[in-house]
């Protein structure tokens, strides 16, 4: 066993090295045998399991600081720990079944808000993240789990407590936003979103909380202006599905002259027309069935405003439903719309 010597522990092999407990030797004199190392984690596991001890050790251990080398250190020791496969599945197996009490989770909460309140840290943790990448068997260990645990409604209430009243600088929203942006240009990405959304619906509880929170932010004059704002720099995107069928059905149905203004956003009385005949001045706007719901989106030009706005300056109007356009029933509109004009 170790030496005990002018108040420490020293190497038995008479090398004067100070050792830790449950060790022999100095690391790298002479590695413990399997049982050895086993005995070892079984001892330290009892320790930490009780309370009193892990309170002790947390008092030895406040105000007490790595220097940057030993950080370092630390640092690599444990990248190469977890490098190995083997390593990280009993890493794993450990801690199934390992609940934390509140008293933990709080404590543990706050030190990595206090953690990551620093943007030094913010940076650092960055930088060692960059370029790393989980295979996708990790990957979709870490989907399952997320979904596992948001399958609870007390996980989901808890998750909802923490974000309450959490605001976001506008570096942040720019920096999300970007990082949004960014991952749906990439069609591989959005094939993987659109499938893993297929088939699946909100329950009509959750319809309604989220109908009444668009309603309550629409009904904010200073986020309404944001949003619309938002809806005219995006109309620079690709039509959808819906808009291309009825761009079809205005070609084969009204004489020539209509141009699209999907992509172009040019604005008419303050409004961006969704397809203009600019020499018959007429306009014909297609309403989504969502973003058009009156109860939803409170404030919103309603039809019979929309048809009036493009009249007081000289253009006709009609107003088609998306849903009219799905079924097919538009084309008694757009006949009669191109008959009331001949």
């Amino acid at each position: 066993m170790a030496n005990w010597e002018n108040g420490k522990f020293t190497c038995e092999c008479g090398c004067g090295g100070e050792v830790k407990p449950l060790s022999d030797y100095v690391r790298g004199h002479f590695p413990r045998s399997p049982e050895q190392k086993r005995s070892a984690s079984e001892m330290q596991q009892e320790y930490w399991q009780d309370p009193e001890n892990r309170r002790k050790q947390a008092e030895k251990m406040t105000g007490i600081t790595h220097t940057p080398e030993t950080r370092r250190a630390n640092s690599l020791r444990q990248q190469e720990y977890y490098q190995d496969p083997e390593n990280r599945r009993k890493q794993s197996e450990r801690s199934i079944g390992i609940i934390h009490t509140p008293e933990q989770n709080r404590a543990k909460s706050l030190r990595m808000q206090e953690y990551y309140q620093d943007p030094e840290n913010r940076r650092k943790t960055s930088e060692a993240m960059t370029g790393i990448t989980h295979t996708p068997e990790a990957k979709k260990a870490i989907s399952l789990g997320i979904q596992e645990y948001y399958q609870d409604p007390e996980n989901r209430r808890k998750a909802s407590e923490r974000m309450s009243g959490r605001t976001y600088t506008p570096e942040q929203n720019r920096n999300n936003s970007l990082a949004q942006q960014k991952r749906y240009q990439d069609p591989e990405e959005r094939r993987k979103i659109s499938v893993a959304m297929t088939g699946k619906t909100h329950t009509p509880e959750t319809k309604q909380k989220m109908r009444e929170s668009l309603r309550k932010r629409w009904a904010d004059p200073e986020n309404k202006k944001r949003q619309l704002e938002a809806m005219a720099a995006g109309r620079n995107s690709k039509p959808n599905k819906v808009e291309l069928m009825l761009w079809g059905d205005i070609q084969q149905a009204l004489p020539s002259g209509w141009e699209m203004n999907v992509t172009e956003g040019r604005s008419i009385a303050g409004l961006f027309p969704d397809f203009i005949n600019e020499k018959e001045k007429g306009i014909i706007e297609m309403f989504g069935t969502h973003w058009h719901d009156e109860f939803t989106f409170p404030g919103r030009t309603t039809e019979a405003q929309t048809i009036a706005r493009y009249k007081e300056v000289g253009y006709d109007c009609i107003v088609v439903w998306e849903d009219d356009v799905k079924d097919g029933t538009h084309m008694v509109e757009l006949e009669r719309f191109a008959v009331g004009r001949s």
